[in-house]
């Protein structure tokens, strides 16, 4: 086995669930909220980030949302406006 196969079963390994690759929830969030707690609506299993970004000088209001303990994202949106993301 290759030192490329081994690197490759490893990471099959951590992130393969019955064959089905899966990308774990932070890996969905920028850096700099990875550590901040999630914005969680009363009565709601919700998990919902939201943040800033400057994109070739032009500001983008994004926002995520996990359900529960699920890895992947329930929605994932990008707004004009801090209006429209509120």
């Amino acid at each position: 086995m290759t030192s490329v196969q081994r690197v490759a079963s490893r990471f099959f390994q951590k992130y393969a669930y019955r064959g089905k690759f899966f990308m774990p929830r932070p890996s969905y969030l920028p850096p700099q909220v990875r550590d901040t707690p999630p914005m969680t609506p009363e009565g709601t299993d919700l998990a919902i980030w939201s943040w800033e970004e400057n994109r070739s000088g032009v500001p983008v209001y994004t926002a995520i949302a996990f359900v529960a303990k699920a890895n992947k994202p329930l929605w994932y949106y990008n707004y004009r406006n801090e209006a429209q993301r509120a």
